[in-house]
């Protein structure tokens, strides 16, 4: 029995119930989420261009220039751009050539020397050049090849077409490492 209570007194049963609020939504699970997206997504991206030939450097940080030249040649004038891949890689070429035609070459250093042996020779005896790139009398190229390691040289020529006049042009090379 209750005490202090007279007869005749109401008595009035409280519970106290205490609620949890409702959890809030957690905006750290969903930042979260939202990291470990881009973090997937990259990676992916990254893994795409070393498996079509990019570095892993320049699939992070974008294309290496390795020359961007203008150069002038005159009939007959050739100029190398030497350059080495450490690891398979795509080397991306760009060549705009006016107002004559030049022939553009990829070979390997061991054919590189035996172009030098036989430039400027009446008779030239063959030398050995990666089609991959190479192009004969172009004005404008665009190529991409994904090479395995090695030295390589890319030679821009301008080929000799007249015995008594030399006429020049001028050439826009760009190499880029993918």
């Amino acid at each position: 029995m209750l005490t202090g209570l007279q007869p005749g007194d109401q008595v009035v049963a409280v519970s106290q119930v205490r609620s949890r609020p409702a959890p809030k939504r957690k905006q750290v699970s969903t930042l979260r989420s939202l990291i470990g997206l881009a973090v997937l997504g990259t990676l992916i991206y990254i893994g795409y261009k070393v498996s079509t030939g990019s570095s892993v450097k320049t699939a992070v940080s974008g294309p290496e220039l390795i020359f961007d030249e203008t150069v002038r040649l005159d009939e007959g004038d050739a100029r190398s751009y030497p350059f080495t891949v450490s690891s398979s890689r795509r080397i991306h070429v760009s060549l705009h050539a006016s107002p004559k035609r030049v022939n553009v070459i990829l070979m390997t250093a061991s054919d590189f020397d035996e172009y030098q042996r036989t430039r400027g020779k009446l008779v030239r005896s063959g030398y050995h050049y990666l089609q991959a790139i190479s192009e004969k009398s172009v004005l404008d190229a665009e190529k991409e090849v994904v090479l395995p390691s090695g030295t390589y040289q890319v030679i821009v020529e301008r080929p000799r077409d007249s015995v008594i006049l030399t006429d020049a042009t001028s050439a826009h090379v760009v190499i880029k490492g993918m």
